[in-house]
């Protein structure tokens, strides 16, 4: 798959109703094209009030999510979340991928069906599978993200390791007794 190009986005919560966002595209070796970020939010006392339970999920989804995704340049072929309320419609497919502690599959580079929209992914021949899940049923898609992840993980890519990264990133750029670099 060559020009591969994967997005990961991570929403941080930095303390109580203080939320960040980070979004890295990464090459097909996990190297960084692009990072955005997101300055902390926080809502107001009265916008918890008014929201309620839904405060973080719209803060997550509708104030970081789509401001960073709004933004993705260059373009990949899949954005990776690892939080199952930051699927959402965007140009670029948006995937949960998270790691399990699953048995490994039968065989490497397996692709085993969940349902139409949730699959377990053998990248090796050891290890747990990995699990993922679109937001919506599209034919091929399962078939292109396993191709886009075994030709990472080929290249040394550990799927869930740039949501570390963005992790890292974003702690330190929102830190206020931190220089920046």
């Amino acid at each position: 798959m060559p020009d591969l190009k994967l997005a990961y986005l991570k929403v941080v919560h930095l303390a109580p109703h203080v939320y960040a966002g980070g979004l890295m595209v990464v090459d097909e070796r996990g190297l960084p094209l692009d990072f955005r970020y997101t300055d902390p939010v926080t809502p107001s006392r009265v916008q918890q009030i008014l929201y309620g339970k839904a405060l973080e999920r719209h803060v997550k989804q509708d104030v970081i999510f789509h401001h960073l995704a709004d933004k993705i340049e260059p373009k990949p072929a899949f954005l990776l979340v690892d939080e199952e309320q930051l699927l959402g419609a965007t140009g670029v497919p948006t995937v949960l991928v998270v790691e399990t502690r699953l048995a490994p599959l039968h065989q490497a580079t397996e692709l085993q069906v969940i349902s139409d929209v949730e699959y377990l992914l053998q990248l090796g021949e050891t290890g747990s599978p990995l699990r993922f899940k679109f937001a919506k049923a599209e034919p091929g898609l399962a078939d292109k993200l396993a191709d886009a992840l075994l030709a990472a993980t080929r290249q040394g890519l550990e799927p869930t390791e740039p949501f570390g990264r963005v992790r890292g990133a974003v702690e330190t750029l929102c830190s206020p007794s931190t220089e920046r670099d």
